[in-house]
């Protein structure tokens, strides 16, 4: 009710994908994966509150409880380039007497982002064109913010249409802030091996070699402000097995790793409090990467001639290494906090005609 009527929200996206898959013999194939692309974001919001009590100007009486009042906005552009390829080899080979399916995979990633977002004018510049029509200290004196009430309702016995009470207009981009770049080099290898008819085995390992950089700018000048960056190697993996009841029926269970880096979110620059990069002593050197660890056991059906799949599962999720950012600046302490979620899961996915499938699950943590 209160966004105003020139806001917008703005994506073009282009991509590029290049597919190849190579029956090399029938125990050995190849699926290859390349994709280039460009993203153009753009956004201009504005937000309100009726938190704080608002005033007249001309005669400092102050306006009803609940009265709404706008902020300067906020608006925001992103300019996004990425490239990514990954091929994955597998192998079906009969090692000991036991089937295994290998899968070997590469891959290489560059994205990188050039933003410039916030409060207000950071993104683009912005103007109001409308006078003021309230105050936000008591007193008489000059309007220097705008008020309103619910649409179809008077303030202070005007008639107002929220949405364009501040005459907002948007104009040109403005600089760039940030300059953020990551790239990856990666390598992984899974196995699934029957032990028995009833008993299956999977393993996996991931390596991840990436670098990571960011620049900072002013955007006044365009003056590099701060230049940061660090590169390190991620091992994760997962492990698990299967044990078959019956031909419709069968229970699992798995562990698995995941990491996330200090800096990783492109957009949040150096504001801790909001994911971005953690600093300490004026560098992101000496963090190490948040780490998840997963435990899962659980069971899956197919019922009902095979029309319908029931999953249950339990689960423990245990986060280790967490950044802690001390406000939404730079500061922060690297690795000093921990978490844990546990939980259970029922999922239901069936096919309710022979054209339409349904789906209902329920979680709690």
């Amino acid at each position: 009710v209160y966004a105003q009527a020139a806001d917008f929200q703005d994506s073009d996206v282009d991509t590029f994908t290049a597919r190849l898959n190579w029956s090399i013999s029938p125990t050995l194939s190849l699926v290859s994966r390349t994709r280039y692309g460009l993203a153009d974001n753009g956004y201009g919001t504005t937000g309100a509150s009726a938190s704080a009590t608002r005033y007249v100007g001309a005669t400092g009486v102050a306006l009803p409880v609940g009265t709404g009042s706008l902020d300067a906005g906020h608006t925001g552009w992103q300019d996004v380039e990425y490239f990514a390829h990954q091929t994955n080899l597998r192998w079906d080979r009969e090692l000991f007497g036991r089937k295994n399916e290998w899968m070997f995979g590469i891959e290489y990633t560059d994205h990188g982002v050039t933003s410039a977002l916030g409060n207000a004018q950071t993104g683009y510049v912005t103007a109001n064109t409308a006078p003021f029509n309230c105050k936000t200290t008591a007193g008489i004196g000059a309007n220097n913010a705008y008020c309103f009430a619910p649409r179809g309702q008077t303030l202070n016995g005007v008639m107002l249409e929220p949405s364009t009470i501040t005459g907002r207009v948007y104009g040109a981009k403005r600089p760039k802030q940030q300059d953020w770049n990551v790239r990856t080099i990666a390598a992984s290898i899974m196995d699934t091996v029957d032990l028995t008819d009833r008993f299956t085995l999977f393993a996996g390992l991931r390596l991840d070699n990436f670098d990571l950089s960011l620049d900072r700018f002013d955007q006044t000048s365009g003056a590099r402000t701060g230049d940061y960056g660090y590169s390190d190697t991620l091992v994760n993996g997962h492990f698990g097995v299967t044990y078959k009841l019956t031909d419709h029926g069968m229970v699992y269970a798995s562990v698995s790793s995941a990491q996330d880096i200090n800096g990783g979110e492109a957009d949040s620059g150096t504001n801790s409090g909001y994911g971005g990069l953690v600093l300490y002593t004026g560098n992101a050197a000496g963090a190490d990467p948040e780490t998840s660890v997963n435990y899962e056991l659980g069971t899956k059906w197919n019922l009902l001639e095979e029309q319908l799949l029931l999953t249950a599962a339990v689960f423990q999720n245990e986060k280790s290494d967490v950044m802690e950012g001390a406000n939404y600046d730079a500061v922060g302490t690297f690795n000093s906090g921990k978490n844990r979620v546990r939980g259970v899961e029922l999922t239901l996915v069936g096919n309710l005609t022979p054209k339409l499938t349904g789906q209902v699950g329920v979680t709690s943590m």
